[in-house]
């Protein structure tokens, strides 16, 4: 799981570019033709919130996310796992938690009181379906973090079971 994740991330990351490069358009047709558009705030801002998010499952892929090493660094490697097992049950709560609220959420933006799909726009006078996309795939990475910490979890279970 944490490959795939780290393939699709390094591909990702090519859209950090994207947003500056349209910022920058944003800037020369705002300042230098007096011509702004209604288009590059709401992309840059969804943009930036789907790769937030999944810079957090990248980084818990690498087991790069925030510790305090101050306290694992002094602890037996037995007593160590078992913390990190304590770690990822209160972090799989934790998502859990955020998958069944964003699936709400989500669903709610994607479709109509009807049910029919139709994703949520913005409001705006562009008016992208950046909202509902953003929703949904809030949702769906959530669930891909939860599964990510769940594979992880059982990796800690191997090695305790091993004794190591």
């Amino acid at each position: 799981m944490d490959k795939w994740v780290e393939i699709i991330g390094g591909k990702l990351s090519y859209l950090y570019f994207f947003i500056v490069f349209i910022s920058f358009y944003e800037i020369i047709a705002r300042y230098l033709f007096n011509n702004p558009t209604d288009w590059v705030h709401e992309s840059s801002i969804a943009l930036a919130g789907f790769l937030m998010i999944y810079a957090g499952l990248f980084s818990y892929g690498r087991n790069k996310h925030i510790k305090v090493p101050i306290l694992l660094n002094k602890v037996s490697p037995k007593l160590k796992n078992i913390l990190e097992m304590f770690a990822n049950i209160i972090t799989l709560i934790y998502l859990g938690l955020l998958s069944y609220a964003s699936y709400f959420i989500a669903k709610s933006a994607a479709f109509s009181p009807s049910g029919d799909l139709m994703l949520e726009r913005s409001g705006s006078a562009w008016n992208p379906p950046f909202a509902g996309l953003l929703k949904v795939s809030l949702f769906i990475l959530f669930i891909i973090f939860f599964i990510q910490v769940i594979c992880k979890l059982q990796k800690h279970f191997h090695y305790y079971n091993k004794g190591e």
